[in-house]
């Protein structure tokens, strides 16, 4: 079924702000995010320490990004 339903940016920039909603509530009140914050902070220092490549930096990036996510989709599963 499709929906007829026309873009907005206004709708998308909620999306935006629902999603930013959940982050600050994942950091506000999940532990283990601290951890994976320090982890990742470690990382992007010992990349910068040891000069990696901008493809370097754009994996580390995505891992770290991939990472935080599945931990709140972890949350979010183990809430329900």
């Amino acid at each position: 079924m499709k929906s007829e339903e026309k873009f907005s940016i206004r709708k998308r920039l909620k999306g935006f702000k629902y999603a930013f909603m959940g982050l600050k509530d994942a950091i506000l009140h999940e532990h283990n995010i601290w951890i994976h914050i320090l982890g990742a902070l470690i990382a992007l220092f010992m990349g910068w320490y040891f000069q990696i490549t901008h493809m370097e930096w754009m994996i580390l990036c995505l891992i770290i990004a991939l990472v935080i996510a599945l931990l709140i989709v972890n949350t979010a599963m183990e809430k329900l």
